[in-house]
């Protein structure tokens, strides 16, 4: 069953037929939606209340994905994969000897003086979970 909406998780994707379907079943079943009026597709379009977007649309968009692809045709560019891959895995931390700690990037305070106390950073990805976690106890 398709109602012209489409629905999405809380993560931006989008929710799959089953559970569209089973999300339309239960908006059909609340009775403030009940006098909503239905209209026949081909009417909507003709008079406005749809627009559908022409190939335009989608060779805009296909132009977009392939501008980010790193092939080209038989060519595989890796100039900004392995300049990313290089930056990334170039230490970022200059110590003074092997064996240094280095300094708190937070406090500034030197760690092979002992530890700083800055409480570590949290992960904001993570920031869910840890709700979960208080909420338990």
């Amino acid at each position: 069953i398709y109602n012209g909406y489409k629905a999405y998780w809380e993560d931006g994707c989008q929710v799959g037929r089953d559970v569209a379907n089973g999300m339309y079943e239960k908006i059909l079943k609340v009775d403030e939606f009940s006098g909503i009026k239905k209209a026949d597709f081909n009417e909507a379009v003709a008079d406005g209340r749809i627009v559908v977007l022409g190939p335009e649309y989608d060779r805009a968009y296909l132009d977009a994905i392939e501008a980010m692809a790193i092939h080209h045709g038989d060519e595989l560019d890796l100039d900004d994969v392995l300049e990313t891959s290089f930056i990334l895995n170039t230490d970022s931390l200059f110590l003074c000897r092997d064996d240094c700690k280095g300094l708190c990037p937070r406090c500034g305070a030197d760690l092979n003086e002992g530890p700083c106390g800055c409480k570590p950073e949290k992960d904001p990805r993570l920031a869910v979970l840890e709700q979960l976690l208080d909420n338990k106890e």
